[in-house]
């Protein structure tokens, strides 16, 4: 396998517990613009999700968002920019991330309305670094 291929195995075997002892319980989805800058509209926030297969999908298989994740919309009018990437982080705010994955229908926030992340919103992409 490429590096890449194995470092993907290895951060899902880590969210699923496979591989760690005590694997997060918790971790938190970003949205990112086209150009990797994380959203920051008024009212924006990391939505935290669970680190389970319930939410995630069954070990063995590739990552695959199985629930849908709410974000509030903007509070303030636009331009907003468009969302094209989700980025699974290890805390609400900074922090390092697990992967990148696109959105399977990017869009672009709307004042006052809620931006929901459909089940199987996200196709995994990409990981850090090792």
């Amino acid at each position: 396998m490429a590096k890449s291929a194995v470092h993907a195995r290895a951060c899902e075997d880590y969210l699923r517990g496979t591989v760690m002892p005590t694997p997060p319980t918790a971790m938190w989805l970003g949205l990112l613009d086209n150009t990797g800058t994380e959203l920051a509209y008024a009212g924006y926030v990391r939505q935290e999700v669970d680190a389970d297969e319930a939410t995630w999908g069954a070990n063995g298989a590739p990552l695959d968002l199985q629930v849908p994740v709410p974000f509030p919309g903007p509070t303030t009018g636009g331009p907003h920019n468009q969302a094209v990437k989700g980025r699974l982080f290890k805390a609400s705010s900074g922090a390092p991330y697990w992967f990148d994955g696109t959105l399977t229908t990017p869009r672009t926030p709307v004042n006052g309305q809620d931006f929901v992340v459909p089940a199987g919103g996200i196709t995994h992409t990409e990981n850090p670094a090792p």
